[in-house]
């Protein structure tokens, strides 16, 4: 059993983002804004999540980088707004 969930794990984690984050609100930012979002080894990344309580991950590999976001409606939509701020 948990050979099976490691193995589907590891499947899921293999797939590309835009199709495990399909169903997320995500916000386009482009990759030279990109550093300033997530800061200093990923500070300002984790303190957007600490403050508003959502989930961030984000997609290096397109461009623009597409930031996804997982939470309730209110926070996501200030998360969008908080993160489309940072990369003006």
């Amino acid at each position: 059993e948990a050979v099976k969930k490691a193995r589907d794990m590891i499947l899921e984690l293999s797939r590309p983002m835009s199709e495990r984050f399909s169903d997320r609100v995500f916000v386009e930012i482009s990759q030279g804004q990109i550093g300033k979002v997530v800061g200093s080894k990923g500070a300002r990344i984790q303190e957007i999540e600490r403050q508003t309580g959502v989930k961030i991950d984000i997609d290096y590999t397109c461009a623009p980088c597409r930031v996804f976001l997982t939470g309730s409606e209110s926070q996501v939509r200030l998360t969008k707004r908080l993160l489309q701020e940072i990369a003006s």
